[in-house]
């Protein structure tokens, strides 16, 4: 299932199949340097993850990846998400208790999602892809727990053990999986943004992902109705 209906999703598949033409797709991770704001956002990661101590600390309840996305995410254990910004929204009271995480992502260029995403102790991922390839996802440890290799995500035939402070991007249509074999939560800056494309590839692209963020409506009103009934 997806976030969006049946014909979005139609329109996602026929723009993979143009971008698949242009840029085949990779076999793993892609590299963070050849995103310049990327160094920037990884050289403040433990402002970041002070803010998820803080989360921690005030015992704020985050809702789980299946409650908002609408559908079950096939997930072993607890898969948790504390979301900023959202397809074009910007969630105020969530903001407001990371002011130093919004303002560190809040100007990335083509920003769709921006957030943690938590996986509980034992937490496990089953392999999987995700329907957008008009998007890639860059992430950054902030809190890692266990010993090294205990938390990682594998993308095609590369596997990332996760570290404070390590960062990674990828494409997430390729097909993943994630790991955290600790017994504790692996706290990680999730951030969802569209590909920077050029020619005529990226500007169908970007006009795709406008539509997607619009069929994708619904998720900020999830995110605020779990908050508002749990976190008074």
């Amino acid at each position: 299932m997806s976030i969006v209906g049946s014909a979005m999703q139609r329109v996602m598949d026929l723009n993979e199949r143009f971008l698949d033409r242009a840029e085949p797709k990779p076999t793993g991770t892609l590299d963070t340097g050849s995103f310049p704001w990327m160094a920037a956002i990884q050289a403040r990661w433990e402002e970041m993850a002070q803010e998820v101590d803080e989360l921690v600390a005030k015992q704020v309840r985050l809702p789980e990846v299946t409650e908002v996305a609408g559908f079950d995410q096939g997930n072993e254990g607890s898969w948790s998400t504390y979301t900023l910004y959202t397809y074009g929204t910007w969630l105020e009271n969530h903001c407001a208790r990371c002011p130093r995480t919004t303002e560190i992502v809040k100007d990335i260029p083509g920003l769709q999602v921006a957030g943690f995403s938590v996986l509980g102790p034992g937490g496990h991922l089953p392999r999987h892809r995700g329907p957008n390839r008009g998007a890639l996802r860059y992430q950054v440890g902030l809190r890692v727990p266990g010993d090294p290799g205990d938390a990682r995500l594998e993308v095609g035939d590369t596997t990332h053990v996760w570290s404070e402070g390590a960062s990674m991007v990828f494409d997430h249509s390729v097909h993943h999986e994630a790991w955290n074999d600790s017994d504790g939560y692996r706290y990680v800056l999730f951030i969802e943004f569209v590909w920077p494309l050029p020619g005529p590839t990226g500007q169908l692209n970007r006009v795709v992902q406008r539509i997607f963020s619009k069929a994708a409506a619904g998720v900020p009103d999830r995110v605020e109705e779990f908050d508002s009934a749990v976190n008074r």
